[in-house]
């Protein structure tokens, strides 16, 4: 249960970093005990993504009211769905066609598998507002170049990112 698992998580084998491989080569994974990792499957195997999509959607607000339910036991776990619905929602409705077929159905997995989204917004000054952003994103040949600094990540473990810069129209 997600309260076993809270309790666990707390009090015996919290989240690690593990900076340096074996070799010294600076890597910077999270370690999680197996407890987490399968309680956080378990949410998204459930359909705590998927059910805001398919033939027959359940409203948006559903999703949150679940995660004001699961951050009662451990509001990690609602952090990062909540971070992955935002995501699935933003490929969902505003992503162009191609980006949205490639990666919205691994948001909306429920055999224990989903990708796991984020957002990347905050900046070393403390601010989220794209206005004042100091991250930029520029057009480099075919690709997008981005530059800058996010100084917060709620999941920096995820599959896909979100990230808010600024666009330059100048392509080099």
């Amino acid at each position: 249960t997600v309260d076993s698992e809270a309790e666990y998580t707390a009090t015996i084998a919290p989240p690690r970093l593990e900076t340096y491989d074996r070799h010294g080569d600076l890597i910077n994974r999270i370690i999680r005990n197996p407890h987490y990792s399968q309680c956080q499957r378990d949410i998204y195997r459930r359909g705590f993504i998927a059910l805001n999509y398919g033939n027959h959607p359940a409203p948006h607000l559903l999703c949150f009211c679940l995660g004001h339910l699961v951050s009662q036991a451990d509001p990690s776990l609602h952090i990062a769905a909540a971070l992955s619905a935002t995501v699935a929602f933003v490929l969902g409705h505003h992503a162009p066609p191609d980006v949205r077929r490639h990666w919205l159905p691994g948001m909306l997995r429920t055999d224990g598998s989903a990708l796991t989204g984020s957002l990347w917004t905050s900046e070393r000054d403390d601010r989220c507002d794209l206005d004042q952003s100091t991250t930029r994103a520029r057009k480099i040949g075919a690709e997008i170049g981005i530059s800058g600094l996010k100084w917060f990540v709620g999941s920096p473990d995820c599959d896909l990112a979100l990230v808010t810069a600024r666009y330059n129209t100048e392509t080099t």
